[in-house]
């Protein structure tokens, strides 16, 4: 009977374990104070789902995406900027593209309303801009921010600063590694981190990489790729009876596997978390984004979800060789 009574309590011990490394929401990076913002020259303007607050730079040509709220009926959105319609969308996804160089200098706003079917307005929201032009040429495209050239090692050398990520940027760069097993892409401009050796208590398996623009401590968004090594037999069903908490989050399937997801937070509160987590091949791999920039939180949910299905288990998972490649975009 003694033996089953610390048999029992082991596990619980092993269990709250688990839940506690899963829960981690990871170092989080400091928010700035104000006027620490700025602004940022935007490829895509999100508006919606609801109003932002925080006037987005705009130069040339851009991508206008509104993203209606989840719980309305929306068929068509028309786009305006000020008071003049840009285009009306009439199917999902609701984008158009929209030069800006004959727009004045200064202050605009960007506004989207959503109609139903019969034509009766559903939703509406707004997003602040201001337009800059004079530092380029009409018509003409923003240069887009260069990195410095990556080195093959975790450690890297600073790429220039972007004060927050600007729209859905590709993901032009392979993170690999035959040590840890797996290899994840990520967009260009940014840096990865090994906190692996960060983790309490160790155990054999764990991985932690933090990605994000350098330097990443004041990245306004961070993704973090965590694993950890389950228990023999360990299935979806298993991780959940002993991390109820789980069970409140989105079930899915990623990468072929069970997945649970959830996102926390508000950009008002310039704090939002997306959250994921896949068993798979006997790991929990924990990955998250930490979204601080302040604006509408669709655009890193995105970008995450982009990340987190590039993830691809390597077939090797030996040796201590790590590479980091850069992949010319395709036009």
């Amino acid at each position: 009977m003694r033996l089953i009574v610390l048999l029992m309590a082991a596990l619980t011990l092993a269990a709250i374990s688990t839940a506690a490394i899963a829960q981690n929401d990871f170092p989080a990076p400091p928010v700035p104070g104000p006027g620490a913002m700025g602004g940022r020259i935007g490829r895509s303007i999100v508006i919606g789902p609801n109003n932002s607050t925080m006037p987005r730079l705009l130069r040339g040509k851009v991508t206008i995406i509104a993203t209606p709220a989840q719980d309305v009926k929306v068929t068509s959105v028309a786009i305006y900027f000020d008071n003049t319609l840009v285009v009306n969308v009439a199917q999902a996804p609701f984008k158009a593209d929209y030069d800006s160089s004959s727009a004045s200098e200064g202050d605009h706003l960007l506004k989207a309303i959503g109609h139903d079917s019969n034509g009766g307005q559903t939703w509406a929201a707004t997003a602040p801009v201001k337009v800059r032009n004079q530092a380029i040429k009409p018509g003409a495209n923003p240069p887009a921010p260069s990195a410095s050239p990556q080195p093959t090692k975790i450690s890297e050398k600073p790429v220039p600063v972007v004060e927050s990520f600007a729209g859905i940027p590709a993901l032009e760069k392979i993170y690999s590694s035959d040590q840890y097993g797996f290899s994840i892409r990520y967009p260009s401009a940014w840096a990865v981190k090994d906190e692996s050796s960060q983790i309490k208590p160790k155990r054999h398996g764990s991985v932690w990489l933090v990605f994000g623009v350098n330097p990443i401590e004041r990245s306004r968004l961070v993704v973090n790729v965590r694993r950890s090594k389950l228990d023999p037999g360990t299935t979806a069903e298993t991780f959940v009876k002993y991390n109820s908490y789980v069970s409140k989050w989105e079930q899915k399937t990623v990468l072929g596997s069970p997945a649970f997801g959830t996102t926390d937070g508000s950009a008002e509160s310039r704090r939002v978390i997306h959250r994921l987590i896949i068993i798979k091949d006997g790991y929990a791999w924990m990955l998250n984004c930490i979204d601080t920039s302040g604006e509408p939180a669709t655009e890193s949910k995105l970008l995450f979800e982009k990340i987190a299905s590039s993830l691809n288990i390597l077939t090797s998972g030996s040796g201590n060789g790590v590479s980091i490649e850069e992949i010319k975009s395709r036009k």
